[in-house]
C-alpha cells in the first residue's frame, strides 16, 4: 500500500507535501439526536463523512500553487483524496452496505434478481456480523459493490479488489473490473470463474494491470455464472480494493474518497514559502 497522501483529478492524482504531526481526519455524521419523554437518547444517522485538516509548512511556491489550482477549480474535477491511513479504496457506502436499515445500500444489481441485508453471526471478517444475500440468480447477472463509484489508477500501479461470497449451493462466480476513459466506460477485464462451494466462505480476488493508455479508471463487479434456483442464493461481505498487487485482510473503508479543498488559510514567514492551512472534505 502506498504511504503518501494523494489529492487531485483522474489521471493526475499528486502526492501531497507531508503534513505537520496533529492531522485532524474526524469521520462525521449526519443526522440529529432527538430524547424521549422517559430520557433515552435516539442519534439519527443519515450518512457519514470525512473531513481534513492538514497544516503544511514552508511550502515551495511551485507546491502551493498545485493547492491554489486545485481550490480555485483552475484544475477541473472531480478531486479524489487518498487517505493512507485506510487500506480499503472501497467507499464506506459498499462496506458498510450490510449495515444499511434497507436492503443492499449502496450495491448495484440487476433490476431481475434481489438483495437484502441478514444478520450473520458467522462472517468471515470481524468488522462486521451483516452480509447481503443474492438472489433469483441466473447466468449472467452481476452486482457492484460500490455504485456509482469508479477509482481512478495510479501510474504503474496495479490495482486489486477482492469479496468474500458463500453460495447455498455450488456456484461459478466471477470478478470483473469495468474500465473507463474520461467517465466513459470502455469495456471491461474478465477474471477466472471460481467454483465456489456451497455453505463455504470463499475470498474471491483479482488484480488489474493499469498499464494501458486507454483507461484512467476501473470499478469492480461481480458475476454470476449458474443457473440458481429461486430459493437458492448468495452472501456478499467484506468488499476490498487496494492500489497493490496483494491485499490485506478487510478493512473497514473510506480510503479513496471523491473530496473538495473548503478552504485555504495561507501565511508566508519567509519569502517565497508559504504556511498553509487545508481542510478538504469529502463530498
Amino acid at each position: 500500500m502506498e504511504k503518501e497522501w494523494m489529492f487531485g483529478p483522474a489521471r493526475d492524482m499528486r502526492p501531497l507535501p507531508p503534513p505537520e504531526p496533529g492531522l485532524s481526519a474526524p469521520v462525521k455524521r449526519s443526522g440529529g439526536l432527538h430524547r424521549s419523554l422517559g430520557g433515552r437518547t435516539t442519534v439519527d444517522s443519515l450518512g457519514f463523512w470525512s473531513e481534513y485538516e492538514f497544516n503544511f509548512l514552508y511550502l515551495e511556491p511551485e507546491e502551493f500553487s498545485w493547492l491554489e489550482a486545485l481550490y480555485t477549480r483552475m484544475v477541473p474535477g472531480p478531486m479524489y483524496l487518498r487517505d493512507p491511513m485506510r487500506p480499503n479504496l472501497m467507499s464506506r457506502r459498499s462496506v458498510q452496505a450490510q449495515m444499511a436499515y434497507h436492503s443492499g445500500d449502496g450495491f448495484g444489481w440487476d433490476s431481475d434478481t434481489t438483495l437484502q441485508t441478514l444478520v450473520m453471526l458467522n462472517t468471515p471478517v470481524p468488522i462486521t456480523y451483516r452480509a447481503v444475500q443474492w438472489s433469483s440468480l441466473s447466468n449472467g447477472n452481476y452486482v457492484v459493490p460500490d455504485l456509482g463509484s469508479t477509482y481512478p489508477l495510479l501510474p504503474s500501479t496495479p490495482f486489486s479488489w477482492s469479496v468474500y461470497v458463500r453460495p447455498s449451493v455450488d456456484t461459478d462466480l466471477r470478478l470483473n473490473v469495468d474500465t473507463y476513459w474520461r467517465y466513459d466506460q470502455t469495456g471491461g477485464i474478465n477474471g477466472t470463474p471460481v467454483t465456489c462451494q456451497a455453505g463455504t466462505w470463499t475470498r474471491l480476488t483479482e488484480k488489474f494491470d493499469p498499464d494501458r493508455s486507454s483507461v484512467d479508471a476501473v470499478n469492480p463487479v461481480l458475476w454470476c455464472l449458474s443457473d440458481l434456483a429461486d430459493s437458492d442464493y448468495v452472501d456478499i461481505t467484506a468488499p476490498h480494493a487496494e492500489y497493490s498487487s496483494t491485499l490485506g485482510e478487510p478493512d473497514i473503508g473510506g480510503g479513496l474518497i471523491e473530496a473538495a479543498i473548503t478552504s485555504l488559510d495561507v501565511t508566508s514567514q519567509r519569502y517565497p514559502l508559504r504556511t498553509a492551512k487545508v481542510t478538504i472534505m469529502e463530498t
